[in-house]
């Protein structure tokens, strides 16, 4: 299921009037903040809900039971987590409600930073040797060509005791299941953190501190401009996150599905480091949010040579995209 799907369930209201879906957008607005989908996101919740913002159209608008289920699943999938997220959900709704339909682009560039180039995560360094540093001429090619309606630049952004770092590993508690004790933890092994939510997580060296050298976009990288959006991943101590939307285990988002929303962008596409890891899970989120998403795959390194195969078979499964950057411009064309 895509957004843009669904929000051609609107078309004939998006036909009539700028006044009609305005009033919508109000009432959705009201009414979420009273309505029984914040304690229990059921198909019967939804349709007191869809029947109470419609009221006034009924006439000559209604929507299929099919398209509530649609509506429902997508819903579910982008309000995942620990609670219910009024945001979102009035975000979802405004989206699918707004005045231009049509589809739109953003490109993600996901954390080129100076750790992960020459620095302490050096890509060169890990196991299937990429060097970070070739992906940089190739984005700034296609941020050159100017063709999305919205640039968006990610950063890992850890403090100093951040859970992911070696050096961290005895100041978290281990589950009893972990494989690895603190004690005989190295570099590139996977322990099992107990709190806040059981999550298993592989150990790398310190890397991207906020404000540190290492955290900063590699100087010849397209600086971003002022319309560019950036987004900080990984701010808290006790969690990672390799997705530019959610933290490991989804268990808290960051603001990017939002920003997202609120600029209408349909399709999302993705490239930067590292392809088996935060690009993977930004462009899986990105699908599950509802985006049609594509990976700009030569635009991309990747950490180990085993795990980028079965990235890409992930991505086969979640309709998630691969392309090569010379068939952006045609792409965006078509599409």
């Amino acid at each position: 299921m895509s957004l843009q799907k669904i929000s051609h369930f609107f078309d004939k209201i998006r036909g009539q009037n700028d006044k009609q879906l305005e009033e919508l957008r109000i009432r959705v607005r009201q009414l979420a903040k009273t309505c029984s989908l914040q304690t229990d996101l059921s198909r019967e919740n939804l349709v007191v809900f869809i029947q109470d913002i419609f009221s006034g159209i009924t006439s000559w608008f209604a929507l299929q039971e099919d398209q509530v289920d649609q509506i429902l699943d997508q819903l579910r999938r982008s309000l995942e987590g620990h609670a219910f997220d009024m945001d979102v959900f009035i975000a979802c709704w405004e989206f699918w409600l707004r005045k231009d339909g049509t589809r739109k682009t953003a490109l993600i560039v996901v954390d080129i930073q100076n750790d992960f180039i020459t620095g302490s995560l050096a890509l060169k360094n890990c196991p299937a040797g990429q060097d970070g540093y070739e992906v940089v001429p190739i984005i700034n090619d296609i941020l050159k060509q100017e063709r999305f309606d919205l640039v968006v630049y990610t950063l890992d952004w850890h403090l100093p005791d951040h859970c992911s770092f070696i050096d961290n590993v005895s100041l978290y508690p281990l589950d009893p299941s972990s494989p690895v004790s603190a004690e005989d933890a190295k570099i590139y092994d996977t322990v099992i953190y107990s709190k806040p939510i059981v999550l298993k997580q592989k150990l790398w060296p310190s890397h991207c501190v906020q404000n540190s050298w290492g955290s900063e976009l590699h100087k010849d990288l397209k600086p971003p401009e002022k319309s560019t959006i950036v987004v900080k991943k990984g701010d808290l101590s006790y969690v990672d996150s390799y997705s530019a939307f959610w933290s490991n285990g989804h268990y808290c988002t960051t603001e990017l599905f939002g920003i997202l929303l609120k600029h209408g962008i349909t399709d999302v596409y993705v490239c930067g480091l590292a392809l088996d890891y935060c690009v993977e899970f930004t462009s899986r989120d990105a699908t599950q949010h509802g985006f049609n998403t594509f990976v700009v795959e030569d635009a991309c390194c990747f950490i180990c040579e085993k795990m980028c195969g079965d990235t890409k078979m992930e991505f086969k499964k979640a309709g998630i995209k691969l392309m090569k950057k010379t068939d952006l411009k045609s792409h965006l064309k078509q599409s």
